[in-house]
């Protein structure tokens, strides 16, 4: 007899599958962002470009880690959330062109970098209909009389 999934099987791992790469994504923004803080502290001349990137990567990674942990309380605030940071971290193409012309290696780091947000962006479109349990609740309220 063959195994035939249901629709909410595909779905469950579709959206397991987007929080996976939500909470990497999210931890290795995060990481860059502390690492390039650090690399900034510890330079002598301390320019301003040092803090945007920190921003620029410290941003995405703590909404995306935000979004991970509070998928099933918030879950269209988390989704909304991981699509502006999906489009936040595409936009890394246009942000640093400079780095694509210095480097070819650079360059593949940041056409991958724009793929993830992409991915991010276009995965979190498919669930934008979804609605956590508590907000299912408060849109059909059931009397108990």
């Amino acid at each position: 007899m063959e195994y035939i999934e249901t629709d909410s099987t595909i779905q469950n791992r579709a959206l397991k599958s987007l929080f996976r790469t939500t909470i990497t994504a999210g931890v290795i923004f995060s990481l860059l962002g502390i690492l390039n803080f650090l690399g900034w502290l510890a330079r002598p001349e301390q320019s301003p470009y040092g803090w945007l990137t920190m921003i620029y990567l410290l941003v995405p990674g703590v909404s995306l880690i935000w979004a991970y942990f509070n998928r099933s309380k918030h879950s269209r605030m988390a989704h909304l959330i991981v699509r502006i940071s999906g489009i936040w971290i595409a936009t890394s193409l246009f942000t640093f062109p400079s780095t694509l012309s210095q480097s070819p290696v650079a360059g593949l780091l940041i056409v991958g970098v724009f793929t993830l947000g992409l991915a991010l962006f276009f995965s979190s479109i498919r669930f934008k209909s979804e609605a956590g349990p508590e907000e299912e609740a408060n849109q059909n309220p059931e009397s108990d009389s």
